[in-house]
């Protein structure tokens, strides 16, 4: 019922739906002209490894912006929402769980997405850039229930950060600052293959990548059955761990949290 309400608040704003799915496109447009000029020279940025070809790229962002379309829904911002205007009030007393409820809308808000952003952008993408964008359609099949990892972990990320609210009452700095963190470490910005070794090997010792990065790579990169199982259960493990410390540091703000009214 949340997650359906969800889908008709979405459809109640017809010109959001609009902007946001012409805006994508129009973002990933800089992505696909800034790497066919960086890579006029060769054909290759980053040398002649897997994965940093001219198309493997162009696919890479391409499947990256509409996968953000899905995933990036501010539930960081609506939970800051609710605690500085009070209405957190009402909704600890809900039939549903605090994060159970903003985790039904953005499932809702999810599917709402895929429907009207991500598959209209993706057809559109692949018309203009068609003869860039490849991947083998086996891969899918691997590709899937890494994207369910990806969405998970991503709520759980936005929503541990819309708990700082309850401690630090106005979260909208280190929601922009950790957002900016998570775009450059999860691979949205750059793929991790092409930064230093040094820092490469840092931010693949964080979750964030299973957001975008091992996703994406799945598709463009073969991979032996049992790699593609433990970066699965890895991924698994560190949705796991989010979920556990959101439940602890949410227990944690409650205890400290005061609701004065009459």
């Amino acid at each position: 019922m949340v997650g359906r309400t969800a889908i008709k608040e979405t459809l109640c704003y017809p010109a959001d739906v609009v902007i946001e799915f012409v805006s994508y496109p129009l973002a990933f447009m800089g992505y696909f002209f800034f790497v066919l000029a960086m890579a006029a020279h060769g054909g290759a940025i980053g040398g002649d490894a897997a994965g940093t070809s001219v198309s493997a790229l162009i696919t890479y962002f391409s499947i990256a912006w509409m996968l953000r379309m899905i995933v990036d829904q501010g539930v960081d911002g609506d939970v800051a929402a609710e605690v500085q205007s009070g209405d957190v009030a009402l909704a600890l007393v809900r039939p549903l769980p605090l994060a159970g409820f903003f985790f039904a809308r953005f499932v809702g808000l999810g599917l709402a997405r895929l429907v009207y952003y991500g598959v209209p952008a993706w057809l559109l993408l692949t018309l203009l850039f068609g003869d860039e964008i490849r991947f083998e359609p086996a891969r899918l099949v691997w590709f899937l229930p890494y994207a369910v990892i990806a969405f998970r972990m991503a709520f759980e990320i936005q929503f541990a950060i819309g708990l700082v609210s309850f401690f630090t009452f106005v979260n909208q700095q280190v929601s922009w600052s950790f957002d900016m963190l998570v775009r450059l470490a999860s691979g949205l910005i750059v793929p991790l293959s092409l930064f230093p070794p040094v820092v490469a090997v840092w931010l693949e010792a964080l979750p964030f990548q299973y957001i975008y990065y091992r996703p994406i790579q799945v598709l463009l990169e073969p991979a032996p059955s049992n790699v593609l199982l433990s970066g699965l259960a890895i991924g698994a493990a560190w949705t796991l761990a989010l979920h556990l410390l959101n439940r602890g540091v949410l227990a944690l703000a409650l205890r400290r949290h005061v609701i004065y009214g009459s």
